[in-house]
């Protein structure tokens, strides 16, 4: 399994931030958000 940084894809422009491999209606918006919380 790839380490949380590489599995997450921040847009900066945008801030957003979308699991990769992950349609955005599929994935779990909070819980990337949470993580990148964590991470920063």
């Amino acid at each position: 399994m790839l380490p949380l940084h590489q599995r997450l894809k921040i847009v900066p422009q945008t801030g957003v931030v979308r699991w990769v491999g992950v349609r955005p209606e599929h994935g779990e918006p909070m819980r990337a958000l949470e993580a990148v919380t964590a991470l920063t």
